[in-house]
Formats: C-alpha cells, sequence, structure tokens
C-alpha cells in the first residue's frame, strides 16, 4: 500500500499531537488571505490553543465585527483549510 508524503505528514502530526501547533502557526500566516489587508493590518495577535482562536486588536469596531460575525469567521477559516481547525474565537 503505497500512501502520499502528505497523507503520512497529516498522519504524524495527528499522532505527535502537533495539527493545532501547525494549524496556529498556519492561521497566523495566512491571516491577511482569509481576513483581508485591513482586519490583519488591525490585528496585534492570533494564537490557536485547543482549536480555540484567540483574537487581539486594539480597534473597538473591528472587536464588535469579530464577535458578531463569530460563526461566519470560523466556517471561514475552517473553509480556507478543508478541515475543522477552530471550533471557538475570543477576541480581546
Amino acid at each position: 500500500m503505497q500512501i502520499s508524503i502528505q497523507d503520512a505528514m497529516k498522519k504524524l502530526f495527528a499522532v505527535e499531537k502537533w495539527d493545532s501547533k501547525m494549524a496556529g502557526l498556519n492561521i497566523a500566516q495566512d491571516w491577511e488571505k482569509i481576513m483581508g489587508k485591513t482586519i490583519q493590518k488591525y490585528t496585534q495577535s492570533i494564537s490557536l490553543k485547543q482549536k480555540t482562536l484567540f483574537v487581539k486588536t486594539e480597534i473597538p469596531i473591528l472587536k464588535h465585527e469579530l464577535i458578531t460575525n463569530k460563526t461566519q469567521l470560523i466556517a471561514k477559516i475552517n473553509a480556507f483549510y478543508e478541515a475543522k481547525v477552530v471550533e471557538d474565537l475570543k477576541v480581546n
């Protein structure tokens, strides 16, 4: 049975519990692609812990928009990665 390198890496990451660490790094790197240049510009930090995405911004309007559109944002991120990477969102 042959498996691709990509499938082997996915299995290794899942077994070693590296999935969430890599997902957090990927979201931080891909934030501009996912959310756009303006939102990326006003976001101070992004981290992922146990499928909860923590977003820090000092802009009250952006905080409100992220909280208000929480469900859509989670769906957008998960669609971007074609996997259930984020289950919850906390904005501070």
